[in-house]
């Protein structure tokens, strides 16, 4: 009896806070059907120049025997690994992930039977210095069982990019909402909501297939290999301002 009583106790205020927060909500949105108000999107573009490479390069090697194939791969890994420390890497971002050994298997007179075995090991790492990633393409092409999978361009501080752009959307929002105020002869105030909708995309994709085009036309030596372009940053709001005479 008293628990269920102490149980009631305690529910009182939580249901309090329920129908406070209901009551709050359904008050805001009655606020603004009730109040003179245009909504508004405003959308803003910037361009950046990337200065970060992200890499993903996978080391794979096979043979019939474990033991070889083991030995050989630990070696291929601790190679690459020691050419990409020499390089200007951005702080913590070299990282080894999916390390495996499997059975090779192989179809032969309609049976399937074992050949031999495989070991991959994927490496992902990010370069700032732009400059030295035809060096390090054409020093990768030189270790045996190295295949670059994705290369992606991004921007270091693309949060501050961000923050810029969408205070260029909010203020393109308000020279909308000024026009559209003003040919019915009116003005606006102060926001009544605004809201981020934007969409923030992965970094740019650099093809491989076309990165080693580039460097067998060049030579692999001379001007640069790569066309970084320029990475699009679009932030969109949604700002509802007070209509006033």
């Amino acid at each position: 009896m008293f628990a269920k009583l102490r149980n009631q106790h305690f529910m009182k205020p939580h249901i309090a806070i329920v129908l406070f927060s209901t009551l709050f909500v359904f008050a805001l949105n009655a606020h603004e059907l009730t109040v003179p108000h245009v909504s508004v999107t405003g959308t803003a573009t910037t361009y950046e120049e990337p200065d970060l490479i992200h890499w993903s390069i996978s080391v794979k090697n096979e043979g019939p025997s474990l033991p070889n194939v083991s030995q050989t791969h630990s070696q291929v890994v601790a190679n690459t690994l020691r050419l990409l420390k020499s390089q200007r890497l951005k702080k913590k971002s070299l990282q080894t992930t999916n390390m495996r050994f499997d059975e090779k298997y192989e179809y032969r007179e309609r049976e399937r039977k074992k050949v031999g075995y495989i070991a991959q090991t994927r490496i992902q790492f990010t370069l700032k210095n732009i400059d030295a990633y035809q060096q390090i393409w054409t020093e990768l092409a030189k270790i045996d069982g190295v295949s670059v999978e994705q290369v992606t361009y991004d921007i270091e501080n693309r949060i501050a990019l961000r923050d810029k752009t969408r205070v260029l959307a909010i203020k393109a929002a308000k020279r909308k909402a000024s026009a559209l105020a003003k040919a019915l002869d009116s003005d606006i105030a102060k926001p009544i909501l605004i809201e981020d909708i934007s969409y923030d995309p992965r970094p740019a994709k650099a093809s491989s297939a076309n990165a080693v085009r580039m460097l067998e036309s060049h030579g692999g030596g001379g001007d640069s290999a790569i066309a970084l372009g320029q990475i699009q940053v679009t932030m969109q709001v949604n700002v509802k301002f007070q209509l006033v005479d």
